[in-house]
């Protein structure tokens, strides 16, 4: 293959193949240096910039080529800028400073993190885990204010927006954080740490934007500072129990007023308490053998 082929495939910009590949075991070591003489001080942006040398080579994993894992050597080029007198070293622009990977070989790292765990990706690309968690945090980093203005800009132009406020635990029966819901479009607007009504008001002051949604129903449990916070930041909305909380509540006056019955009707104790869970049970998944016992109770 031709120095020319490998440099289209790797779909580098700005630098160009210096030599044949080296190949070490499983490692293509691919020697590269830039296409410009000089660059742009990153100062003053002069280009009344000259080269002062090449300090040895630094090695950066890329994009595997075919089995091998790929490293590009990139010469360490420092240069001086004769208008501001800023030394500096060549930047490129397909890698960080100081960096072991490129922006294209992290990205893969990323994408492949999606839907699997650190451990699979770092052992599928031979890399570190530290390194591939460092990777997927900053992608997340970048990522998640995007997805958030995406999914506030779909529920912004929804006709007839419904959104649900509910909390989940973090540690059961200690911490809770409260999840907001597009229930029409099915998606997670916000998480708010906590669910205390200041940790709500709180959150409108970090997240106005979010606050500024016209939806015409907010669906919620039955907690008075969910019902609170409702109606300071969607005062036109419609506030609805949502059916689980009451369903639920029905149950337990049903339970409670058969552990009454069954202190009180002795005879029957055996044949409530046995059969409770027919309580709880919806009536069109009932079978016809529990439909009798529920009509003898």
């Amino acid at each position: 293959m031709h120095l020319q082929d490998i440099n289209t495939l790797l779909n580098l910009q700005d630098v160009i193949i210096t030599k044949s590949p080296e190949i070490n075991k499983n490692m293509l070591i691919i020697a590269v240096k830039p296409v410009a003489h000089i660059q742009a001080c990153p100062c003053c942006h002069s280009t009344h910039v000259i080269r002062k040398g090449t300090k040895g080579y630094r090695l950066v994993r890329h994009l595997s080529v075919f089995e091998y894992k790929t490293y590009l050597q990139l010469p360490r080029i420092q240069l001086h800028c004769k208008d501001c007198h800023a030394y500096f070293s060549w930047s490129y622009s397909f890698a960080q400073g100081k960096s072991r990977f490129t922006h294209s070989f992290k990205e893969k790292i990323a994408m492949d993190t999606i839907g699997s765990t650190v451990t699979h990706t770092a052992r599928t690309h031979s890399a570190s885990y530290s390194s591939c968690e460092r990777i997927f945090k900053q992608h997340l980093d970048e990522m998640v204010p995007l997805l958030d203005q995406n999914v506030q800009d779909v529920s912004r132009t929804t006709s007839k927006l419904v959104l649900g406020i509910d909390d989940f635990a973090i540690r059961k029966g200690h911490t809770y954080n409260t999840g907001i819901h597009d229930i029409r479009n099915g998606t997670l607007l916000q998480i708010i740490a906590g669910r205390k009504l200041e940790d709500l008001r709180q959150d409108i002051r970090k997240h106005p934007a979010l606050y500024n949604l016209q939806p015409i129903a907010v669906v919620m449990d039955l907690a008075k500072y969910y019902h609170t916070f409702a109606a300071e930041v969607f005062p036109q909305a419609i506030r609805i129990a949502d059916r689980f909380h009451v369903n639920r509540y029905i149950l337990d006056c049903l339970q409670q007023i058969r552990r009454r019955v069954s202190k009180e009707a002795s005879k029957h104790y055996r044949l409530l308490k046995g059969n409770k869970s027919l309580l709880s049970r919806r009536s069109d998944t009932l079978s016809q053998q529990s439909r009798i016992v529920l009509q003898q109770g």
